[in-house]
């Protein structure tokens, strides 16, 4: 059976502990980076956003 993308298996091989933790890395310094966008674009901090959102999701119905 041939394999449609057998760059892939090839790739999937390269994938150990070290390439998880590189594309880990790269989540987390992109994250880091949109926070620091909605921060300056906002005039506060994501997580004042999500902490107004947070308490207002917890308060009773009125």
């Amino acid at each position: 059976m041939a394999h449609r993308h057998p760059h892939r298996k090839r790739s999937a091989e390269k994938v150990g502990a070290q390439g998880v933790a590189e594309r880990v890395n790269e989540a987390l310094q992109n994250a880091q980076r949109a926070v620091s966008v909605f921060d300056e674009q906002s005039g506060q901090t994501l997580a004042e956003t999500l902490a107004t959102i947070s308490g207002a999701i917890n308060q009773p119905p009125a």
